[in-house]
């Protein structure tokens, strides 16, 4: 919840700016062991989201406005999800499973279904004055289906491979299927060490869905490749140590809030390594990890001036006040490159009660610098 209620100059607004997200989750689980060989996991939950943001709301605020209008919605989940575990020998060993989610879009907890706005998205009749704006009544519903599977194959004491995928299905996109491997070898005194690749597609959120949907298009996935290694020290009673790498081509998609569509923002490919140290016993643990994380390409979508995630990749932009004669640096932009924590988990009942803390800290934030020096290149280029 962020809240700042400033003092303005004008009487005529209740307040400066309020951001406030509110969430619930129920879930009951249940395990039941059939065999040896067979063991069925289920799940049920209910998931529920409240989110309003205002900025310098005037006294005179007329919902029926969109212009007036900022996010205030909610959404709520009903989830089921059944996973079974079968094991054919000791050395292989599967993973089937199903899962259903139920979505309803609307108004906020206890909030008139007048107010319910998302960029694009109202309650009240569509619009098409200053801004594109579908009307929705109360909110809609939507369904995803989902299914996953793993295989467990341990050809070798020092070779281990697991085999996995999931397949999404909503009602506003296509098929998504997301495969993954992973090679493990525990070589003893040497440590464990593991290779994973994956390709993870994901969907875009539930008001862009429909928006898509009303426009009678369904939107691509965004889709991302990576590489991952990871060596774990041997069990000490001291101190467990990790070291991993990892490397991401990340296709990134935007929203378009003045076209309501999806956009081809750009593609990045993103490297990095992070260390932790810890140590645990019975009633404790506690550690520490720094990672280093830096931008290796981005190039941007088709017809893109310009995007947040990096200003390595822009082109030139002039009017309305503003030059910018390219791309600048080499940095991933809103990302630290530098990142430290630190954290304990205290047991006060093992198994049933945990106290956890954490903190950390971000630094060394390179792209800001692109960007300033990026405005000043093409300040100086139109002096």
């Amino acid at each position: 919840v962020a809240d700042s209620k400033l003092a303005s100059s004008d009487s005529s607004y209740l307040f400066e700016r309020q951001l406030l997200n509110r969430y619930a989750l129920f879930v009951l689980e249940n395990s039941h062991t059939f065999s040896k060989a067979f063991i069925l996991n289920s799940e049920v939950g209910f998931h529920t989201y409240d989110r309003i943001k205002d900025e310098a709301t005037p006294k005179s605020f007329v919902r029926e406005n969109a212009k007036n209008r900022n996010p205030v919605f909610g959404s709520n989940r009903f989830v089921t999800k059944v996973v079974g575990n079968i094991a054919f020998t000791p050395r292989y060993e599967i993973a089937l499973g199903v899962s259903h989610v139920n979505e309803f879009v609307g108004h906020g907890w206890n909030r008139d279904p007048r107010d319910m706005f998302i960029y694009g998205i109202v309650n009240g009749a569509d619009s098409n004055a200053s801004t594109i704006v579908y009307s929705v009544g109360k909110g809609w519903y939507a369904q995803t289906f989902s299914a996953m599977a793993e295989a467990n194959l341990k050809f070798h004491p020092k070779l281990n491979v697991v085999l996995s995928g999931r397949a999404d299905k909503h009602d506003y996109t296509d098929y998504l299927f997301s495969p993954r491997v992973a090679v493990l070898s525990d070589m003893g005194r040497a440590g464990v060490y593991k290779l994973i690749a994956q390709r993870a597609q994901r969907m875009n959120d539930s008001s862009e869905l429909w928006i898509a949907h009303r426009a009678g298009v369904k939107p691509p996935p965004e889709e991302l490749q990576g590489v991952e290694f990871i060596w774990n020290s041997p069990a000490n009673k001291l101190l467990d140590v990790s070291l991993s790498s990892f490397c991401n081509k990340t296709q990134l998609l935007g929203f378009n809030q003045t076209k309501l569509s999806v956009t081809h923002l750009g593609d990045v490919t993103i490297a990095g390594v992070e260390l932790e140290i810890k140590r645990q016993t019975k009633k404790y643990t506690v550690g520490a990890s720094h990672s280093y994380a830096d931008l290796v390409k981005f190039k941007l979508g088709t017809d893109v001036p310009i995007a947040s995630i990096s200003y390595a990749d822009a082109r030139t932009i002039t009017g309305g006040g503003t030059m910018i004669v390219g791309g600048t640096g080499d940095n991933l932009n809103n990302w630290a490159n530098h990142s430290t924590k630190v954290y304990f988990n205290y047991r006060v009942v093992p198994g049933r009660i945990t106290l956890h803390g954490d903190a950390r800290v971000f630094w060394a934030f390179e792209g800001k610098k692109d960007a300033l020096q990026m405005f000043q290149d093409g300040m100086d280029s139109a002096s």
